[in-house]
């Protein structure tokens, strides 16, 4: 997918350099692969793009302008972002991708106003209205029931995060092959320890990892069991109770255990 996607920006940028009647396509194109990048010069090269496609095409589609949120997220630009989600309810027609957008907006504005419980306490709310709302309008938007969980886990209620989990394995794990699926039981374990670490449950987070453990092996929830584990340790025998099943995690996966594994994982 990664090679596709520079093969999209690469060929992309010398078709945009050219005089071809399918130019908006092309632009179109380019900015998704632009904007799927984990390179942060492509993303400022997608809003420069996508602002030009604005400002020539009075029907640039919906698609467009959420994905110019999400990079103005990413960029923590989050008073422009506002202002896009503005244009887009001004513009266009609601849908569950437009309320999944406004609710990633209303969770970001939460984590930079921490400091105020108030403040980040009404973000999180509206956040959980918006992807409540985007599951009226398409039950099977998996991203908002993913982020109705961290929402939750914030506000410290993790029954209703688990919930949103839950509800999300449903909708998804139903349409999954069995060879599929013991991977997607794992990341969904690993996504119900990271919610445990949000909400300090630190003891439920061990306890989901060693029952999952008792009959799977997974590099991921081992590694994520090890990580609580030294967290709370505070004895050495603790920690090297941790130890070993970050080395179980390598032992496992040790081919492919890259660093930006264990930072998705973090």
């Amino acid at each position: 997918e990664l090679s596709l996607s520079s093969e999209v920006i690469k060929y992309g940028r010398m078709a945009i350099s050219l005089d071809n009647p399918y130019l908006s396509d092309v632009r179109n194109l380019l900015i998704k692969a632009l904007a799927l990048s984990n390179d942060s010069n492509n993303h400022v090269e997608a809003l420069a793009l996508i602002d030009v496609l604005i400002k020539d095409d009075e029907d640039t589609p919906v698609e467009v302008y959420l994905q110019k949120v999400d990079i103005q997220i990413k960029f923590n630009d989050l008073d422009g972002a506002e202002k896009t989600v503005e244009e887009i309810f001004t513009k266009f027609n609601a849908n569950a991708s437009v309320y999944f957008i406004k609710g990633k907006l209303a969770l970001a504005n939460a984590s930079i106003s921490s400091k105020s419980e108030e403040s980040s306490k009404k973000y999180l709310l509206d956040a959980i209205n918006a992807f409540e709302i985007s599951l009226q309008y398409d039950s099977s938007m998996s991203g908002s029931r993913l982020l109705l969980g961290e929402c939750y886990a914030l506000l410290g209620n993790i029954d209703k995060a688990f919930n949103a989990l839950d509800a999300f394995r449903e909708s998804i794990g139903k349409n999954l092959k069995d060879e599929q699926l013991s991977s997607f039981e794992a990341d969904l374990v690993v996504e119900k320890v990271k919610l445990c670490e949000t909400t300090k449950n630190w003891e439920l987070g061990i306890k989901i990892c060693e029952d999952y453990l008792k009959n799977n092996d997974s590099w991921k929830v081992y590694y994520s069991l090890g990580y609580i584990q030294n967290v709370t340790a505070n004895t050495y025998d603790e920690l090297m109770v941790a130890l070993g099943n970050i080395k179980k995690a390598y032992y496992l996966n040790k081919d492919t255990f890259l660093l930006p594994d264990v930072v998705n994982l973090n």
